[in-house]
C-alpha cells in the first residue's frame, strides 16, 4: 500500500486485549455507504454521512475494539444499484472526505459496483485516476453481485490493471459465494477476499466466516458484516462489534492470515447509544450489560 497503515487512535480507551496467539484482525473499519438500522429482519436504510469527520469516527469506533489493527474503509465511487441508486458522488463528498482519510492515515478501497458485461478495467482506471493523488488509498474493491463471479484469469488481469497505477495498490473482490472467489489466484496473489453474507444465527456466520478463511488460506480476506438484517440478534451482545470478531476469529486456523473486519449498521434506533459516528471516547455498545 503507499501509505502504512499506522496511526491508531487508541489513546485513553480501555480496549479488551486479543489472544496473544492466534487470528488477529490486521484491519478494521466500516464501508460507504453505510446503512441505518430498521427493525430485526429487515435491510435498513442506505444514509449518507457528509459532514466531514463523521466517517472518520465511524472507522475509530470499529477499529478500536481491535488494537492490533489498522483502520480501514470501502469508499464507493461511481454509480450505485438498487436501493441506493439514488445516491451521487456529489453528496458523497469523496474530496472532501478522502482528504480528512489522508490526514488521519486510513486506508482506502475505493469501490466499484459493476453490473456483468461492464469494462471494469476501465473503471479502476478512471477513478484510480481520478483519486490516486491521495495518500490513503491503497488499492480498488470490486463488489461482485451484480457482476456474479470471475474466475482466476479475470482477476489476474484486474489485479494488473490496479497495480498498473501503483504496485503497492491491493484489488478486493466481496461477494458470499466461495465459488465467485478466484480461489487460486488468491492464493498466490495480494488479492483480499470479502465475504459479505449475513441473515444468519451469530454461530452460523462466525463459522460461515471461518470456514471462508480457511478455505481461501493463505490468500487475504475480510468480512463485511453488522447488517440491519442481523441486528435481532447482534443488538443484544454486550458488544457487538467485539463480541462477533472474536467469535469469528476463535475458529480461523492461520495465526499469519491476512484477515479484516468491515462493519455496516452506523446508526440504529434499535439497539441502544448506537450511533458510530459519534466521538470514539464515547463508546457505542449494545443492549447487553
Amino acid at each position: 500500500m503507499r501509505l502504512p497503515l499506522t496511526r491508531l487512535i487508541t489513546s485513553g480507551l480501555l480496549l479488551a486485549a486479543l489472544p496473544s496467539a492466534g487470528a488477529t484482525f490486521q484491519w478494521a473499519g466500516g464501508k460507504s455507504p453505510a446503512k441505518q438500522g430498521n427493525t430485526p429482519g429487515q435491510q435498513g436504510d442506505f444514509i449518507v454521512l457528509e459532514e466531514v469527520g463523521q466517517w472518520s469516527r465511524v472507522v475509530q469506533n470499529v477499529q478500536r475494539r481491535f488494537p492490533r489493527s489498522k483502520p480501514w474503509v470501502t469508499w464507493a465511487v461511481g454509480p450505485l444499484r438498487e436501493k441506493a441508486a439514488a445516491i451521487t458522488d456529489d453528496q458523497r463528498k469523496h474530496e472532501e472526505h478522502l482528504r480528512a482519510f489522508d490526514e488521519e492515515g486510513v486506508a482506502v478501497f475505493l469501490e466499484i459496483w459493476p453490473a456483468k458485461g461492464d469494462d471494469v478495467p476501465k473503471q479502476i482506471d478512471e477513478w484510480l485516476r481520478r483519486f490516486e493523488k491521495h495518500p490513503s488509498v491503497a488499492g480498488l474493491s470490486v463488489d461482485l453481485e451484480w457482476h456474479r463471479g470471475i474466475d482466476d484469469a479475470t482477476a489476474e488481469a484486474w489485479d494488473k490493471a490496479v497495480k498498473a497505477h501503483d504496485p503497492k495498490y491491493r484489488l478486493m473482490l466481496k461477494h458470499w459465494d466461495l465459488a465467485a472467489m478466484p480461489r487460486e489466484y488468491a492464493k498466490k496473489s495480494d488479492v483480499i477476499c470479502v465475504d459479505m453474507s449475513s441473515e444468519a444465527e451469530m454461530a452460523a456466520m462466525a463459522q460461515e466466516f471461518a470456514t471462508w478463511a480457511n478455505e481461501l488460506a493463505p490468500a487475504a480476506v475480510a468480512f463485511q458484516t453488522g447488517y440491519p438484517w442481523d441486528e435481532g440478534w447482534w443488538k443484544d451482545l454486550k458488544d457487538p462489534i467485539q463480541d462477533l470478531g472474536g467469535a469469528i476469529l476463535k475458529d480461523v486456523k492461520s495465526p499469519t492470515q491476512e484477515i479484516g473486519l468491515l462493519w455496516v449498521t452506523v446508526k440504529s434506533p434499535l439497539t441502544e447509544r448506537w450511533d458510530l459516528t459519534v466521538d470514539s471516547s464515547r463508546p457505542s455498545t449494545g443492549q447487553g450489560r
